[in-house]
């Protein structure tokens, strides 16, 4: 076999072969066929292995469906004890049916801060039959206040500047250091749009407790960047970590490209040795 058809015949292979074997990634492959043409921000639902799913723009459903579900990305393995497990910025809602379907018993707090988001999260939730999930309509932040927060219509909500303009709103904020003191949390997912410059320094003297901690990075174009000092929290807590890379330029040096205003978006997945 010529080495240039080579590539040509091995991925359609491989794609046959995870569509037999793996029913997550067949779910996807059904779900990209049906949505995957629909303009964005328009709101839709989709039934996905026996759940039914509300979302307010197809696109960031399917992109996080694949990561949560098909990719796996927040799985981690648990002993058969006690779980609790704190989501900072749950979005609609996948990442909680992704952990409670992999740990049944899990105790799970859940924030998301966007008020339409919101209403998506708890629809999801609360209509697959997770009663016993406790959802805030909160912001993560280094303390008790309300903030700016501006929405962008799917996953990409942000703290801004007080007094954000046109398309923002307040909302309530609660300094998660001092929650998370007086009720500890054996794993964190943090996926809040560029507050966890703010909330992971905050953290540090209750991390001590903490098993897993994935944090979703961003970096703001024309900003300063926070990343080495999040890492050196990570480090100094004694956490052992995974960079991936989500957005990214492929010749920073020539040319960096933003995606929503974020010139790097990365995964960091922390765990204790």
């Amino acid at each position: 076999m010529s080495g240039r058809l080579r590539p040509l015949i091995a991925g359609p292979a491989r794609h046959l072969v995870r569509l037999v074997r793996e029913p997550e990634y067949r779910t996807l492959a059904r779900l990209e066929a049906t949505l995957g043409g629909r303009p964005r921000y328009q709101p839709g639902h989709a039934r996905a292995r026996g759940m039914e799913l509300a979302f307010p723009d197809a696109a960031s459903f399917l992109s996080s469906y694949h990561e949560i579900f098909v990719a796996g990305h927040y799985a981690f393995p648990w002993p058969d004890r006690p779980l609790r497990l704190l989501d900072l910025g749950a979005n609609i809602g996948l990442s909680v049916l992704f952990f409670k379907r992999s740990h049944p018993q899990a105790e799970i707090l859940a924030l998301e801060a966007d008020p339409g988001i919101f209403a998506y999260l708890e629809r999801n939730v609360r209509g697959n039959g997770l009663g016993d999930v406790e959802l805030l309509q909160r912001a993560a932040w280094d303390r008790d206040t309300r903030i700016s927060f501006r929405s962008d219509g799917a996953d990409g909500g942000r703290a801004v500047a007080t007094g954000g303009g046109q398309g923002s709103a307040e909302v309530g904020a609660i300094d998660i250091a001092a929650f998370v003191a007086r009720r500890p949390f054996d794993v964190i997912k943090m996926d809040i749009e560029g507050a966890e410059s703010r909330v992971v320094p905050a953290l540090r003297p209750v991390l001590g407790q903490v098993r897993f901690l994935m944090v979703e990075y961003h970096s703001v174009a024309g900003q300063p960047q926070s990343l080495a000092a999040l890492l050196q929290v990570l480090e100094e807590c004694g956490f052992r970590v995974h960079v991936h890379s989500v957005v990214s330029s492929p010749r920073p040096f020539v040319e960096v490209r933003a995606h929503d205003g974020y010139d790097l978006i990365l995964h960091l997945f922390a765990w204790r040795p």
